[in-house]
């Protein structure tokens, strides 16, 4: 999740999985905004290496990723925590 971009990627092995999510979520409206759910554009800087922000789950959940790609800052570790589990609940759908 990149909560600066307001994005997310999901990895799905089964592209007839990822066809249903497209078909299930784009357009779903989440507290007011309508959710754009497609495949990824190329070229669009991602990418594993490509980006190196700071790890979203570093700052919210402690990843434990030991391939992941992105920041992880020690004095950041769950810094977000609580920040982003009382935005969970208050997603209704």
């Amino acid at each position: 999740m990149l909560l600066e971009h307001q994005c997310a990627f999901v990895n799905y092995t089964k592209k007839e999985d990822c066809e249903r999510a497209i078909q299930a979520f784009n357009g779903m409206v989440v507290e007011g905004a309508p959710l754009s759910v497609r495949y990824p554009s190329k070229g669009a800087g991602f990418g594993p290496g490509l980006y190196k922000k700071e790890c979203f789950f570093w700052r919210t959940t402690g990843c434990t990723r030991q391939d992941c790609t992105y920041r992880h800052i020690p004095e950041h570790k769950n810094i977000d925590k609580d920040k982003f589990t009382s935005r969970l609940a208050h997603i209704n759908m």
